[in-house]
């Protein structure tokens, strides 16, 4: 995690300006960013996010998380995206401020036996929310972007020999960014 986050700070510090698609000199319409609370659940989360038309954007984001301990031992991929509409474009940052966002995304978890490495299982996850956010911009180049999105949630057994379960979800999402 802390390295996703010196990789952001870095990009922020070192990365051009540049102009495209008609916008001012210096426009920034592209973000890089990691969710640092991840951390929290011994994972690492990174996002991609590009301006695709006006009040429109593209997020592709990729996550890894190790969450059993002692005996056990786990790890989930993730992946998906959201599209993103911005209620309001800011002159040269065209991606900030208040934003809705259809998100969905597929996790893989598999759980083995830390002593002898055992499979014991995999399961699926998948979620569709919505969200509501607000990306707040700091020197025109770090963004942070609070988010809240409501949606379910569908676990599906790897193996097939349980049914499938879903439930509603909510999700608290921050990211720290690098715009470009």
């Amino acid at each position: 995690m802390k390295l996703a986050a010196a990789l952001v700070v870095v990009a922020a510090l070192v990365a051009p300006a540049r102009a495209d698609d008609g916008m001012a000199d210096g426009a920034r319409d592209t973000v890089i960013a990691t969710q640092p609370l991840a951390a929290i659940t011994r994972g690492l989360a990174l996002a991609a996010e590009r301006r695709v038309a006006t009040h429109w954007s593209v997020v592709v984001l990729g996550g890894l998380r190790g969450g059993a301990l002692g005996d056990y031992s786990s790890t989930t991929w993730e992946g998906g995206g959201e599209l993103r509409w911005w209620l309001r474009e800011r002159g040269a940052i065209a991606i900030a401020g208040p934003y809705l966002a259809a998100h969905a995304s597929l996790g893989r978890t598999s759980l083995a036996m830390s002593a002898t490495g055992a499979p014991l299982g995999t399961a699926w996850g998948f979620e569709q929310r919505v969200d509501v956010g607000w990306r707040f911009t700091f020197r025109g180049r770090v963004a942070l972007t609070p988010s809240v999105g409501l949606g379910a949630h569908e676990d599906v057994d790897g193996s097939g020999r349980l049914a499938a379960s879903t439930r509603p979800t909510v999700a608290l999402g921050l990211e720290l960014g690098c715009m470009f």
